[in-house]
């Protein structure tokens, strides 16, 4: 975690971005889809530690078996 993030029960959309090797913009439409759970706090959305792990998770996961299928 970034070290203003350390000590916090939630991460920014950025934050999370930048775990998932992702744009900021990408979470935020996973957030409105209803995939990803965010609350926004004033102009600011964020998301817990535990839904964040929940989604690393599974997006690590897909994003493996999509390279493998893709592999020649």
């Amino acid at each position: 975690m970034t070290g203003e993030a350390q000590g916090r029960e939630w991460l920014t959309v950025q934050e999370l971005a930048k775990l998932a090797d992702v744009n900021g913009s990408r979470i935020r439409q996973l957030i409105l889809a209803g995939e990803l759970r965010g609350e926004k706090i004033g102009p600011v959305w964020t998301i817990s530690r535990a839904e964040a792990a929940r989604f690393l998770s599974v997006y690590k996961r897909r994003r493996r078996s999509k390279e493998r299928r893709e592999a020649p």
